[in-house]
């Protein structure tokens, strides 16, 4: 399969693209049973370990608790999924509907969670998806790319926020205001050389070359995005990065507790900041709550409405990754109507940076 997607790019002769471009999806399709059903089951079975090892808890009162703003909350986060896989359409230069990347992404999101390594677990899956629709080099490509956005919109993201709740929150402990401040600045340096890997070919060599003599390993970086292509995914990423801010907002309206917009962004910045930092640690269990409880009782709440509103994502993030899991099924469905475009109409993707060694 991957041979024939690496003559695919090669081959001049049209027709034969095209004849090999419609091919491709077929046999993919016809092989996809057995994967389909064992991604199937080792998501379920993903899904039940991680169930029990929550907390014993009441989660129906929890849900009753927040009342009908949970179905809510269930819709902004996918509007949020669908506002990454606009980030992703870009990538892949508009030849997959938005619809179909938002699936993609809907489902490598839940595997995510029932396969926590390290926030990837669902991305083999989304590059089996998608390989279908523009093949199997691109999609490995795409899928790395939309990656290295993600991490940049995140580290972006967490460093301004946390220097807005500094300066809005002058009454923290000094350390406190410190460690954000010095984490901010790390993560911004961290997003400029992410940026450097995903869109220019020379600095991405460079860089590549100082992590070399700081023995830090990568793999094979994939051929460079345009600097305008990745500007507009990573701008539907950190407008995805900033549903955090409504989700506290609405949990905050649901319990009866005072909205302050400064306190919202103060949370959501210490929310992101423990997900960048302990992203080692598998769906950030225990980890993700606390910093809930402790970002609510630093901007002012109560711990209760921290470990509520801790809890209620938890259940959220449960709830569509089920469904992500059980929709897992549909990754069998027909390649879009612009396989033969993409396959015939692209120029061949420029030459990866290089190995690293």
């Amino acid at each position: 399969m991957i041979t024939g997607e690496i003559e695919l790019v090669s081959v001049p002769h049209r027709g034969t693209v095209a004849a090999m471009a419609a091919a491709a999806p077929v046999a993919s399709t016809a092989r996809s049973p057995w994967w389909r059903r064992g991604a199937m089951l080792v998501g379920a079975a993903g899904l039940v370990a991680l169930s029990r090892s929550l907390p014993r808890t009441d989660w129906l009162a929890l849900i009753a608790r927040v009342g009908p703003i949970f179905p809510l909350l269930c819709g902004v986060a996918i509007a949020l999924i669908s506002l990454y896989a606009r980030g992703l359409r870009v990538i892949v230069g508009g030849v997959v509907g938005w619809g179909r990347l938002t699936y993609n992404r809907f489902v490598g999101e839940a595997y995510n969670v029932v396969m926590p390594l390290g926030d990837i677990g669902g991305d083999p899956l989304r590059v089996m998806d998608l390989a279908g629709q523009v093949g199997t080099a691109r999609a490995v490509r795409a899928i790395v790319l939309d990656r290295l956005t993600y991490a940049t919109s995140g580290l972006i993201f967490s460093a301004s926020s946390s220097l807005v709740a500094v300066r809005a929150f002058a009454s923290w402990d000094t350390r406190l205001q410190h460690l954000l401040v010095g984490y901010s600045s790390v993560a911004l340096l961290a997003a400029l050389v992410v940026f450097l890997l995903a869109t220019r070919p020379e600095a991405g060599r460079w860089v590549v070359h100082l992590l070399h003599m700081a023995r830090i390993e990568l793999p094979e970086l994939p051929s460079p995005l345009p600097i305008r292509s990745f500007a507009r995914a990573l701008g539907w990423n950190l407008l995805g990065r900033a549903g955090v801010l409504v989700e506290v907002g609405l949990l905050l309206l649901a319990l009866g507790q005072p909205v302050r917009l400064a306190a919202i962004v103060a949370i959501g910045a210490l929310l992101s900041v423990t997900g960048m930092v302990f992203f080692f640690v598998p769906n950030g269990i225990g980890v993700n709550e606390g910093a809930a409880v402790f970002a609510l009782k630093l901007t002012g709440y109560d711990e209760a409405v921290g470990l509520t509103i801790g809890f209620t994502r938890r259940v959220r993030q449960l709830t569509l990754a089920a469904a992500g899991v059980l929709l897992s099924g549909l990754l069998h469905r027909g390649p879009a109507r612009s396989v033969q475009r993409a396959g015939i109409e692209e120029e061949p993707a420029p030459a990866p940076i290089g190995p690293i060694r």
